[in-house]
């Protein structure tokens, strides 16, 4: 039962009413003495206020009292055998939370809001409460001031009371703390300030700026304080204002200092009269710089100091420039195996491998954790060097992981990325010794170059590091095989492919790159070559890859098939046999793709298109057509309909009337060839033998396969 009333007065009548069962009473308010010497057995109130004395004396037994706001005494005297709820305690103005709840609060009862729980307490004068969790503080004592944690208006309030009260006084605080500026290290920029007896702490005059670090000072081991205090030629000058001996202070700024405003240093590096010229600071600055690389530290302080820095010279007029950065990229840490000891929970040096736990004991495992010397699981890039090579090792790094994600060192990874960077190399040199006049794979593997080149633009340009790396230093290569077992390619187009590829190499792989660049004949190193953003693209690349890729998927199939197949079979399987789709199949398939460009409703108008096609009109057809179109334009089970999951290329390939049976025909050697089998058959759907009953479940670059 729910009884929604805007006074919960006019619901009683009179003082004294007793309302039980009653179920929820919903109320925009509760006036004074509404409730008083009420018993309120069973129900929830609701209201968005309570005015001062609305409950009273009143029994609330077994309820939930909710309301939004509460005026003191509103509760009164009241007994509250259950919890007590404020949905948003922020509301309750401070200082009158604990008068409302009032003295006869049961003891151990929870009184819970947005904000925090509060629990009471028996105590010589009563019954008092206190927060047990804000926004994961310590209990706090004073409810008018814990009870308001997270809103502005009471935060303001808050201070309010504890300034009339002269407890406190408020404060405004900004994320960007107290910088701790000098520093008693040689390593620095010079504080240029000037110590003299008379005059006190005088700024160097703007001529003798920049005060520079001498190059001759002398660095001892075990050495205390700053270098500087100890070189009399640096310390030893002359006060400006008064012309006695002075003083010059020794220690030195934050190298955050400079590293705040490099960047706009970078824009006008050559001048000597000023930090920068404001025309070029803008023009360069335009946007801030476009990529900002740092680990998670610089984020919180680099990063602040930077914009700090970049907003004060904006508003000293000294640039127009109000972000520094354009683009963030936190870089993650590298970890590598370490000792653990899962009883203590600590990480342990190397050194402790296969030894008890020297704290409690227990035997210790191994966990990956982020490389440190304090635990001595760091590698050296030297050996590794030695081992396989720079560029094995940048490889490694660079395929491990993007930038962004951490990852953990593997000696067998890396190893697999040199026998990756073995495999380059000698498709490179094949493709450099290669002098055929002619190729059957020519105009795929420059498709291919063409695609994987604007792929791997793309995946560079947005910092996927990762992505563009298996692009050039592994897709490339594969392609490159492929090509070699599918007839191979002349001189002409493996010099072009070359061209493409060894560019790609170079960001993560120079070493290797340079060399095979200058065996190629190039003068000019990769270093100083300005290589082309955008390739002229081919308009038949789309069906020339599609083709390749059509078979490709064709042959993985058919070994799918064939493990099958053995299994049901006795004997050897000698020949395989594949039935390509019925010309009606393709001729709907094509409309479809036409009709789905187009907007076409198929759920409004697909049924009537059918029936207006002849294969529909066929009796022997027509359950196969609509089982079909089915499949093409709606889907079965968990699959889409074959409109909604065919690509660019398969939708084109279909368009183009790519002929299935005679591109597979013309492929059967090779097919042979990949599957070790003696025989392969190519035709389509009804023109020949129907084995295992596979036509009518051959459907547009989707042939039925059978083994026999």
């Amino acid at each position: 039962m729910a009884t929604n009333t805007r006074k919960l007065a006019a619901l009683l009548g009179s003082s004294g009413a007793n309302i039980a069962d009653a179920g929820t009473i919903n109320t925009a308010g509760i006036t004074a003495d509404a409730i008083d010497n009420t018993k309120i057995a069973d129900n929830a109130v609701n209201a968005d206020s309570i005015a001062a004395n609305a409950v009273g004396t009143s029994e609330v037994a077994d309820n939930v009292l909710t309301a939004t706001d509460l005026a003191a005494n509103s509760v009164g005297e009241s007994e509250l055998s259950v919890d007590y709820t404020a949905q948003s305690v922020p509301h309750i103005i401070p200082g009158v939370l604990q008068p409302a709840i009032g003295g006869k609060l049961l003891n151990g009862a929870n009184h819970s809001g947005a904000y925090g729980t509060a629990q009471t307490q028996s105590g010589g004068d009563g019954h008092k409460y206190y927060y047990t969790d804000i926004k994961g503080s310590k209990p706090i004592k004073d409810p008018r001031i814990g009870a308001h944690f997270g809103s502005q208006r009471h935060k303001f309030r808050s201070i309010q009371l504890l300034e009339q009260e002269q407890m406190g006084q408020g404060t405004i605080q900004y994320r960007l703390k107290d910088w701790l500026l000098s520093r008693q290290r040689f390593w620095g920029t010079p504080i240029p300030f000037i110590h003299c007896d008379d005059c006190g702490v005088v700024p160097v005059p703007a001529e003798d700026l920049p005060v520079e670090l001498p190059l001759d000072v002398v660095f001892t081991e075990g050495q205390s304080g700053n270098p500087l205090a100890s070189h009399a030629g640096f310390v030893n000058t002359t006060c400006p204002v008064c012309g006695i001996p002075a003083k010059r202070e020794t220690d030195t700024m934050d190298t955050f200092y400079d590293s705040s405003w490099y960047f706009l240093r970078f824009t006008d590096a050559m001048n000597s009269d000023a930090p920068f010229d404001k025309i070029n600071a803008d023009y360069w600055m335009d946007g801030g710089v476009d990529l900002y690389i740092g680990g998670i530290e610089h984020a919180v302080m680099h990063l602040l100091y930077a914009r700090f820095f970049t907003k004060a010279l904006r508003d000293a007029g000294l640039n127009d420039v109000s972000e520094p950065f354009s683009r963030l990229v936190c870089q993650g840490m590298v970890n590598a195996p370490t000792p653990y000891c899962a009883s203590c929970n600590v990480e342990l040096h190397v050194d402790l491998k296969n030894t008890p736990c020297p704290t409690c004991g227990d035997a210790l495992t191994f966990r990956s954790a982020k490389m440190s010397k304090s635990l001595g699981n760091t590698v050296s890039p030297e050996l590794m060097i030695e081992k396989f090579g720079a560029d094995t090792v940048r490889l490694f790094i660079l395929f491990g992981a993007n930038p962004e994600a951490g990852m953990d060192w593997s000696d067998s990874a890396i190893e697999s990325n040199y026998r990756q960077m073995r495999a380059i190399h000698t498709a490179l040199v094949q493709g450099i010794q290669n002098d055929a006049a002619i190729g059957s794979m020519d105009a795929w593997l420059l498709a291919r170059a063409r695609k994987s080149y604007a792929d791997w633009n793309d995946q560079m340009s947005n910092i996927g590091l990762r992505e563009g790396v298996m692009i050039s230093h592994f897709e490339m290569v594969s392609d490159w095989q492929w090509a070699q077992r599918r007839g191979g390619v002349s001189r002409q187009a493996a010099q072009a492919y070359l061209r493409t590829w060894i560019p790609m190499l170079y960001p993560a792989t120079p070493h290797l790159a340079e060399e095979m660049w200058q065996i190629l004949g190039e003068t000019t190193m990769l270093a100083k070559t300005t290589i082309e953003i955008d390739l002229v693209t081919d308009e038949n690349d789309s069906i020339t890859l599609a083709q390749e890729e059509y078979l490709r998927r064709v042959i993985d199939r058919a070994r799918s098939v064939r493990e099958l197949a053995q299994r049901h079979t006795d004997g050897e399987l000698s020949s395989l046999i594949i039935q390509t789709a019925q010309d009606w199949k393709n001729d709907l398939a094509n409309r479809a793709i036409q009709m789905h460009q187009e907007s076409f409703d198929f759920k409004q108008g697909g049924n009537k298109f059918l029936q207006t096609q002849p294969y529909f009109r066929d009796e022997e057809t027509k359950g196969e057509v609509m089982q079909f179109w089915k499949m093409v334009v709606v889907g079965q089970k968990k699959r889409r309909g074959r409109i909604y999951t065919w690509g660019e290329q398969e939708n084109n390939l279909i368009q183009s009337g790519f002929d299935e049976v005679a591109f597979l025909t013309a492929n059967t050697g090779f097919i042979s060839q990949a599957l070790e089998i003696g025989t392969v058959e190519a035709y389509r759907a009804g023109d020949g033998e129907d084995v295992a009953g596979k036509a009518r479940s051959s459907l547009p670059l989707e042939p039925g396969i059978a083994w026999r």
